[in-house]
């Protein structure tokens, strides 16, 4: 499951850094909005799993369960043979890890979206 996770988050990071890549080959003044939309939306996915990856093991596998798989807390407490209050926990605090590290990063997102 660990590579698992590991690989899913670096495809997602490798497409999003070719999406920038292509934007900035691209020599056409005026730039689409979709496609502007589209990088945006893989850059922040892209800080999110850097987010993810650098949680707990325990709290990386209940947040992406959850977010990514669409589990509910009793069924991740029952696949991983924990008490839901435990997986509960676990969300909690991955969330707001998660959500401080997105804010900690969100300049260089914000700087890399306008390079």
């Amino acid at each position: 499951m660990k590579v698992l996770i590991r690989n899913h988050a670096y495809n997602i990071i490798a497409k999003a850094a070719r999406a920038t890549a292509y934007q900035k080959q691209n020599t056409h003044p005026v730039e689409s909005p979709s496609i502007s939309k589209y990088v945006e939306q893989k850059e922040q996915s892209a800080l999110i799993f850097r987010a993810v990856y650098k949680l707990p093991e325990q709290q990386k596998r209940v947040y992406l369960l959850n977010k990514f798989d669409g589990f509910r807390p009793a069924e991740i407490a029952e696949a991983m043979g924990l008490s839901i209050h435990t997986v509960k926990n676990h969300l909690k605090a991955a969330s707001a890890s998660v959500l401080s590290y997105c804010q900690r990063n969100m300049e260089l997102f914000l700087l890399i979206l306008f390079l």
